[in-house]
Parts: structure tokens; C-alpha cells; sequence
């Protein structure tokens, strides 16, 4: 398939004439929201969300997230050995907080 398009597909029989590949470009945006964002789970049911902070080349990332009625975000930015942080979450959130880097991680809001 890559060789016959150029990309990915995600469908057993693809048809050359159609666009397939939107599972592929999913996935990519799942990995960055997750692995770099640091949104590593959101639990809508329970209410709840795991910010998880890993290793990257990036100096700052910004992202969000919508939920049902409402939305999450978050602005990161490194600085020396500091990792500023702000998060935007719903009140009836829980938010727990895991950082997997070798910075220390400062909430500050209003980055």
C-alpha cells in the first residue's frame, strides 16, 4: 500500500481512488497529545485525569483537549531546570501529576 500511494492505509482492500489513511493520522495525533502534551489519560466517566510530563526535545507545548460539556488544556514551557506548567480542568476534575523528566515541575498559572 505504501508503495502503491505513498501512505497508510487502514482498511483491508483499498480502493486506489479513496482517501485512507485517516486512522494512521489519528494515531500520530494520539501519540503527540499523550507522549508530549502529557495527556496520558482521561478518565470522562470517573471524572478524573493523569498528566504525565516525559522527555522531550521541545522547549514548550500547548494543547486542548475537548471533553462533553466542557474542555481541558495545558501550556508547558522548560526553563533551565524547570518545567512550567499550566493546566486548565474542569473544577469536578481530579488531576494527578507524574513526571517522568529530569526536571523539577513548577505549576504556574497564567503561562
Amino acid at each position: 500500500m505504501v508503495d502503491l500511494t505513498g501512505t497508510l492505509w487502514e482498511n483491508a482492500y483499498p480502493d486506489p481512488g479513496t482517501c485512507c489513511c485517516q486512522g494512521f493520522a489519528s494515531h500520530v495525533a494520539h501519540v503527540f497529545y499523550r507522549d508530549i502534551a502529557g495527556f496520558a489519560k482521561i478518565d470522562q466517566v470517573n471524572k478524573k485525569i493523569c498528566i504525565q510530563f516525559n522527555e522531550t526535545a521541545l522547549n514548550n507545548c500547548e494543547a486542548t483537549i475537548p471533553l462533553r460539556d466542557d474542555q481541558v488544556s495545558i501550556k508547558w514551557q522548560k526553563k533551565g531546570n524547570t518545567l512550567f506548567y499550566d493546566l486548565k480542568v474542569p473544577d469536578y476534575y481530579t488531576v494527578k501529576i507524574r513526571n517522568n523528566t529530569s526536571l523539577k515541575n513548577v505549576l504556574l498559572e497564567g503561562l
